[in-house]
Order: C-alpha cells, then sequence, then structure tokens
C-alpha cells in the first residue's frame, strides 16, 4: 500500500515503484497521517485488502525552508513528524504478523548532534505503548 495526502505525488510514487518492481503489487491510497479518520480508513483498507502487513514504512514528513518557525509551524511539524507517525504506528500495530518490521524514516537532523534524542519513535509489537522516547547521550 503506498499512501500519500497529495494525489498527484502519491499516484507517480506508485507508477515509479510499479516500473521498478513490476512483479510486486502496489496499491495506492490517499492517506494524510495528520487525519485520525484518514489513518482509520487506510488501516481498514490495508486489512480488507492484505488482512496483514509485514512491513510498514513511515517517510512522511515536513520541514519548513528558511528561517522563519514560530509556534504555527512547530503545531504543524510536530503534527505530522511525531503524532502523524505515531498514530500511523498504532493503527497498523494489529495489521502487523509476527516478525513484521516497522521503518521510520527523519531527516537526519534526527540523527544528528543537535537533535539530542535517538530512535524518537521505537514502535514495539509486544509493547502496549507505542512511541516512548529516551534522550540519547550527549557525546
Amino acid at each position: 500500500m503506498v499512501t500519500s495526502p497529495n494525489l498527484e505525488l502519491g499516484v507517480a510514487a506508485d507508477d515509479k515503484l510499479r516500473a521498478a518492481a513490476p512483479k510486486s503489487r502496489f496499491e495506492y491510497m490517499q492517506c494524510d497521517i495528520t487525519d485520525a479518520d484518514s489513518v482509520a480508513r487506510c488501516a481498514a483498507a490495508v486489512k480488507s485488502t492484505f488482512s496483514k502487513l509485514t512491513v510498514l514504512v513511515n517517510n512522511a514528513g515536513i520541514a519548513f525552508k528558511g528561517n522563519a518557525f514560530g509556534a504555527n509551524e512547530a503545531v504543524q511539524t510536530m503534527a505530522c513528524n511525531l503524532h502523524g507517525t505515531r498514530r500511523m504506528c498504532e493503527a497498523m500495530l494489529p495489521l502487523l504478523t509476527d516478525n513484521a518490521r516497522i521503518i521510520n524514516v527523519c531527516s537526519m537532523y534526527g540523527a544528528g548532534r543537535g537533535a539530542g534524542w535517538r530512535n524518537a519513535m521505537p514502535c514495539s509489537r509486544s509493547s502496549s505503548q507505542v512511541g516512548q522516547a529516551e534522550p540519547a547521550e550527549e557525546r
């Protein structure tokens, strides 16, 4: 299942995946991870189409360009990059097979010294609490 909140970009990504792996099965669905209803519809579609999930790759994220960054931009960034990713993990958790993997993609800043956090969104099938984070050790 390939998802994107932007229909045009999602269809383009789906087309590229189909061209790169023609023997694989891909389904496109519009999904906005900042919208709980959209994520619930996506989880229901995954369940009805595939029944189980072996890999969840969270690659959604936003970043504002330039130096204008205030409270509104922070709220929007956290809504997508943190809460949206967590929402998607929680919605898909019941659909994961026993050996499934969740891959959360982030910017390099998340791994850098300035961020101060490592593995901010660990997701475990065996844990009922998804997304617990601990500060990384300072180097």
